[in-house]
């Protein structure tokens, strides 16, 4: 194919996809133990296009850093960028 432009307008054909693209969103975890690495820090919520993704924490007591609560992240509407 030529450097034209090109219509993606056929479903079964797949569109190319960025290399840095991996999926579905999750959570990072530690390797060893398990434990969730996301410190609240809400920098993913504001950094999505699409303002998909909700989270939230609390801080327990005598800790400095947030506890995650939940995480929610709707698909239905991404825009995979």
């Amino acid at each position: 194919m030529d450097d034209a432009i090109r219509c993606w307008s056929d479903p079964a054909e797949r569109r190319p996809v960025s290399p840095p693209f991996r999926g579905v969103l999750r959570l990072q975890v530690e390797p060893a133990t398990g434990a969730q690495t996301c410190i609240v820090c809400d920098q993913c919520a504001k950094a999505c296009p699409d303002d998909l993704i909700a989270l939230g924490g609390h801080r327990e007591p005598g800790h400095k850093i947030k506890v995650l609560d939940y995480f929610d992240f709707y698909l239905s509407r991404c825009c995979f960028c």
